[in-house]
């Protein structure tokens, strides 16, 4: 009979912090995803989602911890009640949102609040209740599962949480994304959070017979176990407490910053998201498990042998192909992360203080996201720095580690006379500030060449470049140039890079000869270039999603300030903006309407969907082209422009020009028009270039969109 309650309580707890933990993770990219949108498609939405879920899980991590100062009847009363609300408000979310955790985009705060302030705000009120909730779960079931009649450790429940969580994040891209509508997506979340909450009474209706049938709180066999449990490790001391908060601080910036550094540096694409958020909790299911699989010299070394490779990557970039680059920074990051949570568990306390682990724990991981989400960019100006210091610190982790055991080859081959194990110590710190000094000295030196100035907000960072060769001034957004202008005086309204009059420019020139003045919108203003093209009595709105490229475009550029035609900014998504000028009856008439939106290389979806094209329709004028700039060096979006154009009955010719000279880029654009002989003119039939159609793609939505798809590798 002992042996089927161990079992049932075992069973009954596994599958319900397994599942919470998949729920916790599975709704992340689900609401990323969702409101990715309302903030022009860039990825600090998914650093500050990191952010806040880190931050909440805090906070279900401290009220467990303060639950258990309470007799465990009184816990069991109090966390029962709090699963009743929210399962109630759940239910009634379900006949005012389309799911309980997808609400409509009127929640969205106004432009005159920070974007990070704007994305917490939504996250908190759409799914901050449920989160909350499943953050309590682990650490809190753990805590009661240990002290039920049975005789095993709860810290193998840590890494099935963690192994729920992987689960969540690998089969959302893969089986989750392709297949369900975000909505669908909301409402199936909404519906197995429900059947959680069942599970977890169930789990408090278990421990609440334990501690009846043995009145009170132990049975005298489990109050023997308890006591061996916490008996079998010294005290919690302050070193302990340290190490808690800094390993996971380390590994959480190292996170967030991987995150942007993949992002930014190699491929700017949402899955990527993905990727170290997976390592991270590989990392914590192997190094919690109840078989550790942490190897000390192993992972140190792993990690050492990386970072000469990763530092190249960022001060010369070599020409490695993607999935080179890609293996070095998993490597880099899963070695990380190992170093990290293996010391982590191996400082783990007994049973009695492991909510007080998880807290501190948690804590230290809400430090390392604020460092990057909050402090990096009002402080660190420029390159992501905060991605240097996290290389910064985990050397040192690293190198401390394989110090302290004697039987590491560092130890053994590092004498140098040192006396004690101390000056060592103080001799190693010494030796990696000292080069990561000097690498950070490269990199300034690097980034202030030939710069007119660098600047960095919530939306990235952009620099301002003079080039002597070619006696222009470019703005890059990382790696991507956004638009050059030349500096002589005779040449400064002459379109360049992607603009040039043999890409766009025949589009101007398609609508001009049907009917003038043209009335031109664009989403993405980079320097405002396309400005070049105004002539008297134009009219070019600018949409533009960073309100830091608006100021360097005035400032430092005179595109829009030269050109004769009328120039309007307004600030804001795009298609935000426009969706608010048609419900204020507020028809814009375009003759030419331009999508250039790319933050580096990552593609604003919600731009390229279905609703989005009817939006930019609703605006257009009767004889009027839409053009989209589908440069790209990782995605093929022609099919995807392809299906929108089917189905909306628009004609769609696509041109492909080749670099003329040092001032003109490749460029890659899409024309539609409804009327067909907008794309006939004799330039565009010379330019077009006839490109295979694919019935495999399907057609792109608010709801839907598949990356993976179009991914040209």
């Amino acid at each position: 009979m002992k042996y089927n309650h161990s079992l049932l309580y075992f069973i009954s707890f596994s599958v319900t912090i397994f599942l919470s933990a998949f729920l916790l993770f599975q709704v992340q990219p689900l609401i990323g995803k969702y409101i990715l949108p309302w903030f022009g498609g860039t990825s600090f939405v998914w650093i500050t989602s990191l952010l806040f879920f880190q931050t909440l899980l805090l906070a279900g991590y401290l009220y467990a911890y303060l639950l258990t100062k309470f007799s465990l009847r009184q816990q069991l009363l109090l966390h029962s009640t709090l699963v009743v609300t929210i399962v109630i408000i759940t239910v009634l979310l379900f006949s005012h949102w389309n799911s309980p955790i997808t609400p409509g985009v009127e929640l969205k705060l106004p432009e005159t609040y920070a974007p990070v302030i704007q994305v917490l705000a939504i996250l908190l009120i759409s799914v901050g209740l449920p989160y909350f909730l499943l953050s309590t779960t682990s650490t809190l079931l753990q805590k009661w599962f240990s002290v039920l009649p049975h005789k095993k450790s709860p810290y193998p429940l840590y890494a099935l949480s963690n192994a729920g969580s992987l689960l969540a994040i690998i089969s959302y891209p893969f089986f989750i994304e392709p297949f369900l509508s975000l909505q669908n997506q909301g409402q199936i979340w909404s519906l197995i959070f429900i059947i959680l909450c069942l599970l977890l009474v169930f789990c408090t209706y278990l421990s609440f017979r334990a501690t009846e049938r043995s009145r009170g709180i132990f049975s005298p066999q489990a109050a023997q176990l308890k006591r061996s449990l916490h008996s079998s490790a010294d005290s919690v001391g302050m070193t302990q407490y340290r190490l808690w908060l800094f390993l996971p601080a380390v590994s959480s910036l190292m996170l967030l910053a991987g995150t942007h550094q993949l992002t930014q540096g190699i491929a700017p694409i949402p899955f990527l998201w993905l990727l170290p958020l997976g390592l991270y909790l590989l990392s914590f299911i192997l190094c919690f498990s109840e078989r550790s699989f942490y190897k000390r010299n192993l992972y140190a070394y792993c990690f050492l042998l990386t970072i000469p490779v990763v530092l190249a990557l960022l001060t010369q970039p070599p020409a490695l192909s993607i999935f080179v680059e890609l293996v070095l920074y998993t490597i880099m990051l899963f070695s990380c992360f190992m170093v990290c949570h293996g010391e982590l568990f191996a400082t783990r306390p007994p049973t009695k203080d492991i909510n007080a682990f998880y807290l501190v724990m948690a804590f230290g991981s809400v430090v390392g996201a604020l460092i990057v989400a909050i402090i990096a960019p009002i402080f660190f100006i420029g390159l992501f720095w905060e991605f240097l210091l996290g290389l910064f610190l985990t050397t040192l982790i690293a190198v401390l580690v394989l110090i302290k055991y004697k039987n590491s080859f560092l130890y053994r081959r590092l004498d140098f006379g040192l006396r004690s194990q101390k000056e060592m110590t103080v001799f190693l710190i010494a030796v990696v500030s000292f080069f990561f000094g000097i690498i950070s000295i490269a990199l300034f030196l690097e980034q202030t060449n030939n710069s007119v100035g660098v600047w960095r907000n919530s939306y990235g960072t952009l620099r301002i470049m003079q080039q002597e060769k070619t006696d222009t001034r470019c703005l890059l957004n990382g790696k991507i140039i956004h638009g050059c202008q030349p500096l002589a005086e005779s040449q400064k309204m002459k379109p360049t890079t992607y603009f040039g009059e043999k890409s766009i420019g025949l589009a101007v020139d398609s609508v001009r000869e049907k009917t003038t003045p043209l009335q031109i919108g664009v989403i993405g203003l980079g320097v405002g270039t396309i400005a070049a093209y105004g002539q008297e009595g134009d009219t070019i709105k600018f949409y533009e999603l960073n309100p830091l490229d608006v100021e360097l475009a005035k400032t430092h550029f005179t595109y829009l300030a030269n050109t004769p035609a009328k120039v309007t900014n307004v600030v804001g998504d795009g298609r935000l903006s426009m969706e608010k000028e048609l419900k204020e009856n507020n028809k814009q008439n375009y003759h030419l309407f331009i999508v250039d939106a790319f933050n580096d290389d990552a593609i604003p979806v919600h731009l390229l969907t279905k609703e989005a094209f009817a939006l930019y329709k609703a605006h257009l004028a009767k004889e009027s082209i839409i053009a989209v700039h589908i440069s790209n060096t990782y995605l093929d979006l022609i099919p995807v422009i392809q299906k929108a154009a089917q189905y909306h009955k628009m004609h769609v010719i696509f041109i492909d020009v080749p670099p003329a000279n040092d001032m003109q880029s490749r460029s890659k654009w899409a024309f539609l028009a409804a009327d067909k002989s907008l794309l006939t003119t004799s330039a565009l039939n010379k330019a077009k270039k006839d490109k295979p159609s694919r019935t495999d793609i399907k057609l792109w939505t608010d709801d839907y969109s598949n990356l993976f798809q179009i991914f040209k590798y």
